[in-house]
């Protein structure tokens, strides 16, 4: 196979369930971040195209939901365990290592709660304003741009010393590489989305980059957490500023 095809592959699968899932060596992990834009066009294909050719613009609550639960079984809800992991260890004020004991804790904390509630809420709720309009196709830009984002901040962070798939992830994350993964994302929010919706989603993906950069320099590293809190601010960015345009 293919250096670049298996590489793509291994991307697949580590961050969906539409490749095959298998232990990928060092070499390979650092590798995989060169497709999250890619890997999110996938994702973002797979959970609308088929929900909008069925329901349209009929039941977009229903067609909100189901965009939403199919979006969580493709990705295994990765990201959002790092979303509502990162929720709980920022909103627990800690520092240093209590942050990322916290952060590591497999139990899920009032702040984590709040945070999946507002984000699961906000991605349910901007898909339902989304569904019956021209801006429909933010939902299949929202994961590429989300993953791009990921690229980004992982390229302006260190990981601190426990951290293990996001140092690898970081190490990866090359200025050519980072380039390459805005051009994808901004290339394909252009032709789905238009000029405005990309760029309110600019603007509020680096809003919420910039305060996590800050928080990770406070705390002496970045992980995979931040990575997966990022890919869903990401989507809700990108959702956000094609509701900002279409409705």
């Amino acid at each position: 196979m293919p250096s670049e095809l298996n590489d793509f592959t291994a991307a697949l699968g580590f961050l969906t369930r539409l490749g095959p899932s298998r232990v990928l060596s060092t070499e390979e992990m650092c590798r995989t971040i060169r497709h999250f834009a890619t890997v999110g066009l996938v994702v973002g294909t797979v959970a609308t195209l088929p929900l909008h050719l069925v329901l349209g613009a009929r039941n977009p609550a229903v067609l909100a939901w189901l965009w939403l639960g199919l979006s969580i079984w493709l990705t295994r809800a990765l990201h959002w365990d790092g979303w509502a992991d990162l929720w709980d260890a920022w909103g627990s004020c800690a520092q240093g290592d209590r942050f990322w004991a916290i952060m590591k804790d497999s139990h899920i904390g009032a702040f984590g709660v709040i945070g999946l509630v507002m984000g699961l809420g906000g991605q349910m709720l901007l898909a339902g304003e989304l569904a019956p309009t021209a801006g429909w196709t933010a939902l299949l830009w929202a994961p590429c741009f989300g993953r791009a984002c990921a690229a980004l901040i992982a390229g302006l962070g260190t990981p601190p010393p426990t951290s293990t798939l996001g140092r690898l992830s970081l190490a990866g994350a090359t200025p050519g590489i980072i380039l390459a993964q805005a051009v994808i994302a901004l290339t394909s929010g252009l032709l789905l989305c238009g000029f405005q919706a990309v760029l309110y989603a600019v603007f509020f993906a680096g809003v919420g980059i910039l305060a996590l950069v800050r928080l990770s320099r406070r705390q002496g590293g970045l992980n995979g957490d931040f990575l997966g809190a990022t890919i869903i601010w990401g989507e809700l960015s990108a959702m956000l500023g094609a509701v900002l345009i279409w409705t």
